[in-house]
């Protein structure tokens, strides 16, 4: 039985390709995502398709450096990249989007490269609008503020004027913050001047890596998840959206899970953010293990 179940989930495989898949390269800001993404919708299609099978494909020795593209442990080689492109048959565009996300990771120390081949990355996908955010220039705007403030431009009533900021904010801020924070997003390029001398957004949306343990990311969601916390009670219910579930789910499935959270957040931010706009909005989503496993316990 076992034989069997090999070789059809090898038959399987072997047909599997980006033409059986939903994914498009162009929605997705990090080569990692999409590769993830990836395997979790072929594990949901077929529960005998496995990293194994995949790195076979691929034409790889074995799974471990596979593993480890996965996993943020290395970035593909040229060699490894190029085995990507022939699996996912990619046309023209696709492939150099593709290697340049993967280029993008490498450079995201150099902020010039970076913002470079953001630029670049933005003209190739058309549905892409996004800037990504190196771990160097997270460092520096790691508090919540900075983004509030990026966001905050797109107001219709925006004035660069750190005390109507401060008034505007629902959250404690000074006005030394405020001036701080729009001149270290100024020095990092992600704001910008316009003709007439006004702050502008260089780019779109802001984005981090995925599943990365970074403390300044870790302090980013502990201070707006605070901020929720003090909504609950501060803030009008017709004003905000505050809701819960808890569901039973196969540990398997999580990569699936969060690529379909990731999914809603693009969505969310597509169909609603606007500029001249009147109000700038939050919005959080947990997702988290309540149990752990028995081993744990013990």
């Amino acid at each position: 039985m076992l034989t069997n179940a090999l070789r059809y989930a090898n038959d399987w495989a072997k047909s599997g390709s980006m033409k059986s898949s939903s994914l498009n390269i162009f929605q997705y800001a990090c080569y990692r995502a999409f590769l993830t993404a990836y395997s979790a919708e072929k594990k949901q299609q077929n529960p005998h398709w496995s990293f194994g099978l995949w790195a076979k494909n691929l034409g790889l020795a074995g799974t471990a450096s596979l593993t480890m593209v996965l996993n943020g442990q290395r970035n593909p080689g040229r060699g490894m990249a190029q085995k990507f492109l022939d699996y996912f048959k990619f046309n023209k565009c696709e492939a150099e989007y593709f290697q340049d996300l993967i280029r993008l990771k490498k450079v995201e120390n150099d902020p010039r490269l970076s913002v470079l081949l953001m630029e670049k990355l933005a003209h190739l996908g058309p549905h892409v609008n996004f800037i990504k955010i190196s771990s160097e220039q997270l460092r520096v705007i790691s508090g919540w503020h900075y983004y509030a403030i990026r966001e905050m431009i797109h107001l219709a009533d925006f004035r660069e004027d750190a005390d109507w900021i401060v008034a505007r904010l629902n959250f404690k801020l000074t006005a030394r913050e405020v001036t701080k924070a729009i001149n270290d997003l100024l020095a990092l390029g992600l704001l910008a001047r316009g003709e007439q001398g006004e702050l502008v957004c260089s780019f779109g949306s802001l984005d981090t890596e995925s599943d990365v343990a970074s403390e300044c990311l870790k302090k980013f969601h502990e201070e707006m998840i605070g901020h929720a916390r003090t909504a609950i009670r501060k803030t009008d219910v017709k004003n905000r959206s505050i809701n819960g579930m808890t569901l039973t789910i196969n540990q398997v499935d999580l990569a699936k899970a969060k690529e379909l959270i990731c999914r809603f957040q693009d969505d969310l931010c597509k169909l609603m953010e606007v500029k001249n706009g009147d109000a700038t909005y939050q919005c959080n989503i947990q997702f988290f293990p309540l149990t752990r496993d028995m081993e744990e316990s013990q």
